[in-house]
């Protein structure tokens, strides 16, 4: 037999008798018939070690559609070095999750890691989504030789752990009251439409914050009155910070039309989204407010150039009456 006890290439030579016997046939007795020999050669492989060093792959915060890079689970091969090493092979063979946002990446370099080597095995994340994501690598490794089954090993799963963030978007919205409201990209507006001077305040409840859906980056924020006197009475312009997707703050409209003509005003909305990562980027928002206040028709005060013409058709009215007055016929 073939001792295993020690790693290596081994050859040798088997002296062989061969004997000519009458058992079971004659049973004349044995007579020699020669000898001969076998070469003998057998390999004997020290079996890979596997030893996973990485614990946690946290990919942090990414934002959907991102391109990330493959999270990475170190692994070394921790066999010593003999005469005949099998290498060790294998990835990422199962992942325990919910959400299905990890998936097997690469796997151990081809040809595996030598006795005594180190490499890494490849988790992919899909940011399609947005989400907390957490699972469990279980990695399927094993000893390989050219000449013999594979032989399994056991490894230690590996946390995962990733937040799959949209981005913050800045905006205003309209919760009740009059107007009608609008929206074209980071621009948005309010018609209070045609009002009738003096005929009494008008009130609108608008909000302005982080309009972004799921989970999200978080939107710091400040007002500025970029065109416009404050005609409308917008309150509430208060800077705020760390709204979460969905949040808004409230903003208050009580206008009341005395002025006659359109007026307009613009309100920007100076916003950063950021993240714990580090991430932040800057982005702005306008509301545009207009309404239109018009006479309201009841005693017209007439323009200069009206009493200019009134006075003309007057005095020419007159004239015309004084010409055509007949003259008194004298007596006979």
């Amino acid at each position: 037999g073939l001792n295993t006890v020690t790693a290596g290439h081994f050859s040798g030579t088997a002296g062989v008798n061969f004997t000519s016997t009458g058992a079971g046939t004659d049973n004349a007795a044995d007579i020699g018939a020669g000898s001969g020999s076998v070469n003998l050669t057998g390999n004997v492989y020290a079996q890979a070690v596997a030893n996973v060093t990485t614990t946690t792959v946290n990919f942090g915060v990414v934002h959907v559609g991102d391109t990330v890079t493959q999270g990475a689970i170190a692994v070394t091969n921790g066999a010593a070095a003999v005469a005949l090493n099998d290498t060790l092979v294998g990835g990422v063979g199962s992942i325990s999750q919910s959400g299905g946002a990890f998936s097997a990446g690469a796997p151990i370099a081809a040809g595996g890691l030598a006795a005594g080597a180190g490499g890494s095995v490849g988790v992919a994340l899909n940011t399609a989504s947005s989400g907390t994501f957490t699972g469990t690598a279980n990695l399927a490794l094993a000893s390989h030789d050219a000449q013999l089954a594979d032989l399994a090993l056991s490894a230690s799963g590996v946390a995962l752990s990733a937040t799959v963030d949209n981005y913050a978007v800045a905006g205003f919205t309209k919760t009740s009251g009059s107007g009608s409201f609008g929206v074209s990209g980071s621009a948005f507006s309010l018609n209070l439409g045609t009002l009738t001077q003096g005929s009494g305040s008008v009130a609108t409840t608008l909000g302005a914050g982080n309009l972004a859906t799921g989970l999200a980056d978080l939107l710091d924020g400040s007002f500025a009155i970029t065109s416009g006197a404050g005609d409308f009475g917008l309150t509430g312009l208060n800077a705020f910070t760390n709204l979460a997707a969905g949040q808004v703050t409230s903003l208050s409209l009580g206008f009341d039309p005395l002025s006659l003509g359109l007026l307009t005003e613009t309100i920007a909305l100076n916003a950063t989204g950021h993240n714990a990562s580090g991430y932040n980027a800057n982005q702005i928002a306008t509301l545009t407010i207009t309404a239109d206040v018009t006479s309201s028709g009841t005693n017209p005060v007439p323009e200069p150039g009206s009493f200019a013409l009134l006075a003309s058709a007057i005095a020419a009215l007159g004239w015309a009456t004084r010409w055509r007055r007949p003259r008194a016929g004298r007596g006979a």
